[in-house]
């Protein structure tokens, strides 16, 4: 691990802004870290409310010649009153991006007591991994977008064999903050997918939902799991795929809509499948050396304190900048 470009924390992330971010430009996810349930709340970049729409002002070509006229006669607060007519797109503003889904790993067990936990996001490999001991098993999980194979995959490990039982949940509609151990929740599953039309379990193995986004002509949504496990038992019962007893596992997930597939659930299980026959660490090493392609072209030093007299900032240096820049706001700085 690259010291110089991981972030650590102690704690699972209280909320989304201190959520861990893993994206592969069209999936991604934020990763909460919580022992007993994990969070990652997913987005997909083509699930917006509603459908393609105009919102050109036709108001704007007829009024751009008076809009000139009073920038360069300069009565700015004119042109400003102006241009919030007939310059402005209609409505004024665009649809919302949606959620695509929260992807939850409910973990069996009581609640025993965390200890040595540390979560960490790696820049220079785009991994985020969490780590802790329960019960006196050490485990850790890590999290990649991988954009080689299309998904978003989470590996599960432990230091003792059979120690992972879990099952995931692919939720889109209410959401639950009682994060404790699933058994312990007194009220499971809390209005989890009053949003979403249809889900199944497919293969013995996998989970799928599909919804459609809110407004008129708006696209329609799957968003898939696939689990695989080393030891132990995989099974669906019902609408959940069931881990027990294994040494190790990975979840898969994948999404996609009608605004790029005809048959977005045929795409998101046919990538689950192909992913799935992938080992982790040819999955891990894929996604690293696409995303290291990327990220090794730039890099960046900051003066400390221990650097030369030379590369330090000297007022001399400051005032030459600020004139260099007089122009823009950079002068201010």
């Amino acid at each position: 691990m690259n010291t110089s470009s991981t972030i650590y924390f102690d704690s699972p992330a209280g909320d989304w802004n201190e959520a861990l971010p893993v994206g592969n430009g069209t999936l991604g996810g934020m990763i909460y870290g919580t022992p007993y349930t994990e969070l990652i709340q997913l987005n997909e970049d083509s699930v917006w409310h509603g459908g393609a729409m105009d919102r050109n002002n036709p108001s704007a070509r007829e009024h751009l010649p008076e809009i000139r006229r009073l920038i360069f006669e300069g009565r700015i607060r004119e042109a400003q009153e102006l241009c919030s007519h007939a310059l402005c797109g209609i409505p004024e503003e665009q649809r919302h991006y949606e959620m695509l889904a929260n992807l939850y790993l409910l973990f069996d067990g009581g609640k025993d007591e965390i200890t040595h936990y540390r979560r960490t996001l790696d820049l220079s490999t785009a991994t985020a991994k969490v780590s802790f001991e329960r019960g006196g098993v050490k485990y850790e999980r890590t999290v990649i977008a991988s954009y080689p194979d299309g998904v978003l995959a989470v590996r599960l490990t432990a230091d003792r064999p059979g120690s992972i039982s879990f099952h995931p949940v692919l939720a889109r509609g209410g959401i639950t903050w009682d994060l404790l151990p699933y058994q312990t929740q007194t009220y499971r599953h809390p209005g989890y997918n009053n949003a979403v039309d249809r889900g199944w379990t497919a293969d013995g193995d996998t989970l799928c939902i599909c919804a459609r986004c809110g407004g008129e002509g708006a696209v329609s949504l799957c968003c898939g799991v696939k689990v695989v496990a080393q030891g132990g038992s995989v099974e669906t019962i019902g609408g959940s795929v069931m881990i027990k007893n294994a040494d190790s596992a990975t979840v898969y997930v994948a999404a996609d809509t009608t605004f790029r597939q005809a048959d977005p659930c045929a795409s998101v299980t046919e990538r689950l499948r192909k992913a799935a026959q992938l080992p982790w660490e040819t999955l891990l090493a894929r996604h690293t050396a696409d995303y290291r392609e990327l990220y090794d072209r730039v890099s960046l030093s900051l003066a400390s304190d221990d650097c030369p007299a030379a590369c330090k900032p000297t007022p001399q240096r400051l005032e030459a900048f600020r004139a260099d820049h007089s122009d823009s706001g950079l002068a201010e700085l």
